[in-house]
């Protein structure tokens, strides 16, 4: 089963959505050991510790049923007993347009709280800078340019992320359409469905070096939203017309029956033709 956390919220700037969507967050719930890493430092903001070690975990999501586009969530969790205040990076692609960046609170989504952030870019990610001060997990919720092209009849999917800095797991993660199918595999990828039914295709990697590279990248069809006949010609004519076309035809074959009768009926059985006359 996909771990859906349950104390995320995707939120635009300034609020929570009314109907909240969760999707990522504490990817160490999936995770029996806490592994504590040595890293190097990572951008400091004021008064924020040296030699912040690797993040625990990161999780990048993207979800697509959202509107404005693609929406993506990259959250990071430090080791518990990190100090803090501690300076972090989070990376999202580039082109980005954030809607929410602070600290989260499992336990009391009120208390998360949206953070001064600076952003570079590096290559093709976006780099969030900011000062976890009272939780060791941060996170970026952002928009970010589409991720999907269209091939015929098939959606092609590119998600490569780049690692700003060190991470002991990542979890890269696409929310896809109820009713997707994969058409080609991303290595290591799997499709999960979480509790409430939301398709997710998602792969784990371990280790994860500032600098490194985890995609996802794969293609995937959806049925056909309509029921759709096909001719021999290869044009496809939607049912309902092909309904009207008959409909039509056995009205005019009826018509002609009618009129034809009538016809008859008006001559009438006595009716004499001109050689009969005497």
């Amino acid at each position: 089963m996909y771990g859906r956390p349950t104390h995320r919220t995707i939120r635009p700037a300034g609020g929570r959505l009314p109907a909240a969507l969760t999707f990522v967050a504490a990817f160490a719930l999936l995770t029996a050991v806490v592994v504590f890493g040595g890293g190097t430092p990572i951008a400091l903001g004021a008064g924020a510790s040296t030699g912040a070690p690797a993040w625990t975990y990161v999780d990048i999501g993207v979800e697509y049923e959202q509107p404005g586009g693609p929406f993506c969530l990259v959250a990071g969790e430090l080791p518990t007993a990190t100090p803090l205040p501690r300076a972090v990076e989070l990376a999202v692609p580039a082109s980005s347009t954030p809607q929410w960046v602070g600290e989260i609170y499992p336990s009391n989504t009120a208390s998360d709280t949206q953070l001064p952030y600076k952003v570079s870019r590096r290559g093709t990610m976006d780099v969030y800078s900011l000062t976890l001060k009272g939780s060791t997990l941060g996170q970026v919720e952002a928009l970010v340019p589409s991720l999907v092209t269209v091939s015929g009849s098939n959606y092609v999917v590119t998600l490569d992320w780049v690692a700003p800095g060190p991470a002991d797991t990542c979890r890269i993660a696409v929310t896809l359409p109820s009713n997707a199918q994969i058409v080609k595999t991303s290595e290591g990828a799997q499709l999960a469905t979480d509790s409430q039914g939301g398709q997710h295709y998602y792969r784990v990697v371990e280790n994860v070096k500032a600098g490194d590279t985890v995609s996802l990248n794969f293609t995937y069809a959806t049925p056909a939203a309509t029921t759709e006949t096909s001719t021999s010609g290869g044009i496809h004519i939607p049912l309902f017309w092909w309904i009207v076309g008959i409909a039509a035809i056995v009205a005019l074959v009826l018509v002609a029956v009618v009129l034809r009768q009538n016809v008859r009926a008006a001559g009438g059985p006595g009716d004499e033709g001109p050689g009969d006359a005497e």
